[in-house]
């Protein structure tokens, strides 16, 4: 039976082989994908197990690896802060072996060069006197080049000699001198002394400063050896300068004008009235009202203990403030008018603890005002000499500003120590006051319990 449909050639034998092959091979490739999809599952889930544990495994190795970086990076620190600490000290050996050996080899260099120099002197001496006519040179002559010659010897190679030194007290004293450069010491080898002296052009040099009795025996020992250790002023005339520039409390203050006084007068004041008010509040203090709410609890108010005028007579003896809160108490009876009168006498009491503390406040205020116009004046009139003679000297312009800023100085020195007085007798006022408060209130109380 022929199925192929009509109007189309018959197929032969081979069509239909290439027919059934292709119907294979298509049923082969549906199977070969169904088992293919299969395995790509399971190579997909093989493959995410394996990265999973490639993460894990990278992960610990980057937590060890930062805990060891951790390690390290301490270690390191360590290792460079001992290097550090070893190159320090490695810099100060080598700098004090340098300032040993170079400064001795310079001063050797120099104290050949000198000694060429000296040399070289000599022979343009003798050269000169041998081409000056008749071959003799006047003796006065003479005189004068060995004197040039030995003054620049002295100038330049450091040499002991004798001169005449001024001590502080005004004695002309012979002693040994050496001068190397702007620096010059005297040893006093009769009296065992020794020092740093001052240049002066208008005479012999003083005495700017003693020695102790090592830098003396070095000096002897240069002096008798030809070696020894010195002891210099490294700020040459600054040091001394700074030390003579001190003065007195009294010149330094004397220095700030006719704006010092006022601030000087409300300083003076505050002290007054700082040593007044603690004798005054040493006055006031009530006598056993810290013990009067202890013993009035004891008695209860029954009775059975002692009075109030026999409490009166114990714990208050005088003219106190205590004294007189009970004399209210035992006189008026109890009610508004007996609150009042002792309301009234505990405000008397807080003006009197309050008087003359505001004076300390007004010199605390007005004290660095009184300063800051001292210093306002003083800079006036230096601008004025500024004005008149210029600006070419600044030692005269400093000078002027430092001494326009004392009246400041001044008045903060005063304005500090009253403000802190104010405080602390404000907070013992206080304290007397909240004393006194509560023995009135006791009282009070006590007296409505007996009633």
């Amino acid at each position: 039976m022929n199925l192929e449909p009509r109007g189309y050639p018959r197929r032969g034998p081979r069509q239909r082989g290439e027919r059934a092959r292709g119907w294979a091979l298509g049923l082969l490739l549906a199977v070969s994908g169904n088992h293919a999809a299969g395995g790509l599952d399971i190579a997909s889930a093989g493959l995410a197990g394996e990265i999973q544990a490639a993460r894990q495994a990278l992960s610990a190795s980057e937590t060890r690896i930062n805990r060891e970086r951790r390690e390290l990076s301490r270690r390191l620190q360590a290792l460079e802060t001992e290097v550090g600490a070893l190159r320090d000290q490695n810099a100060a050996a080598r700098r004090a072996a340098d300032e040993r050996d170079i400064t001795l080899a310079n001063l050797e260099t120099r104290l050949g060069e000198w000694r060429e120099q000296s040399a070289y002197q000599h022979r343009l001496i003798d050269e000169y006197i041998d081409r000056y006519p008749g071959g003799t040179l006047p003796e006065q002559r003479l005189d004068t080049l060995r004197a040039l010659v030995d003054t620049s010897a002295r100038r330049v190679i450091p040499t002991w000699r004798e001169r005449q030194i001024v001590l502080d007290s005004g004695e002309l004293v012979p002693a040994m001198t050496l001068g190397i450069g702007p620096v010059s010491w005297y040893l006093r080898e009769d009296s065992g002394a020794s020092g740093l002296l001052e240049h002066r052009d208008d005479g012999p040099p003083r005495v700017r400063i003693e020695l102790g009795d090592d830098a003396t025996d070095a000096l002897a020992t240069l002096r008798r050896e030809g070696r020894g250790h010195l002891s210099l002023d490294p700020t040459l005339e600054y040091g001394f300068a700074t030390g003579n520039g001190t003065s007195s409390v009294v010149d330094h203050v004397s220095r700030g004008g006719i704006w010092v006084l006022p601030i000087l007068a409300m300083g003076l004041a505050a002290l007054l009235v700082s040593a007044g008010k603690l004798l005054h509040f040493r006055r006031l203090a009530p006598q056993g009202a810290a013990a009067l709410p202890s013993t009035l609890a004891e008695d209860g108010g029954d009775g059975g203990g002692e009075t109030l005028e026999q409490l009166r007579s114990r714990l208050a003896t005088g003219d106190g403030v205590t004294t007189r809160l009970l004399d209210i108490t035992l006189s008026t009876p109890a009610g508004t008018a007996r609150d009042d009168r002792l309301f009234s006498e505990i405000s008397h009491y807080k003006r009197a603890l309050d008087s003359w503390l505001g004076t300390l406040t007004v010199v605390a205020a007005v004290s660095p005002l009184l300063g800051l116009l001292g210093t306002v004046s003083g800079m006036i009139e230096t601008f004025q000499l500024m004005t008149l003679f210029g600006a070419g000297d600044p030692e005269a312009v400093s000078s002027g500003i430092s001494k326009a800023l004392i009246t400041t100085e001044l008045g903060l020195v005063v304005a500090i120590p009253a403000l802190l007085l104010h405080t602390v007798l404000s907070r013992w006022s206080r304290q007397l006051l909240a004393l006194v408060e509560d023995t009135a209130i006791t009282l009070s109380r006590w007296q409505e319990r007996a009633a």
